[in-house]
């Protein structure tokens, strides 16, 4: 089945984990430009889209919305995962997707915006941090299509990292807002709320 965005976009919303039976030890993948990768199981499973795709049909699993070097990326993030996995329980919800016992957290929301402060590992940083903001827009479309909560909870934070260090006039313009207090009137509600700035 083809590999679409939602329309409306739950990046940052983790999916269900399915409780599916186990499946093959390789899948195949297609990406939109016909290049063909070969999936082991410790990979594919990662991605609950891809895991169900393995219960229903045979043959290759085709990805519409992703070229070779798109998912070149995500395989570099699924096999590092795989060797020293980014840690998915959080400190201030429960999380349905973490593995009993797990001690590392990953604070919701972040207390800072170094990504290793706040508990990612450094490959996963250092992966991230080769992202253009539009890339990691993209990507965050990708990993919540193909339901990959450790490259959702990644892409996030990293976006919520960027904003936390956004000034205000940055934020306006990156996200298109009309301002809504003259600079009078900014700088009396900053003077008010001083304490609020971390």
């Amino acid at each position: 089945p083809p590999l679409h965005p939602p329309a409306t976009p739950r990046a940052c919303t983790p999916h269900p984990v399915s409780t599916m039976a186990a499946g093959p030890e390789k899948l195949n993948v297609k990406t939109s430009d016909g290049t063909a990768f070969e999936l082991p199981k410790n990979l594919y499973e990662q991605s609950e889209y891809l895991k169900e795709q393995t219960t229903v049909g045979e043959g290759d699993v085709e990805l519409f919305d992703m070229d070779k070097g798109q998912f070149e990326k995500i395989v570099a993030f699924l096999t590092s995962n795989a060797e020293n996995p980014i840690p998915i329980s959080e400190i201030e919800q429960n999380d349905p997707f973490a593995p009993e016992g797990e001690e590392k957290k990953i604070p919701k929301p972040l207390t800072t915006p170094n990504l290793s402060e706040a508990g990612f590992p450094d490959w996963a940083v250092k992966w991230i941090d080769e992202f253009s903001q539009d890339q990691l827009f993209e990507y965050a479309a990708f990993a919540d299509t193909l339901n990959v909560h450790g490259l959702v909870l990644l892409i996030c934070a990293k976006i919520a990292s960027l904003v936390k260090a956004m000034p205000l006039d940055a934020y306006h313009e990156t996200f298109k807002l009309e301002k809504e207090y003259t600079p009078e009137e900014e700088a009396e509600i900053r003077a008010e709320n001083k304490w609020a700035e971390s």
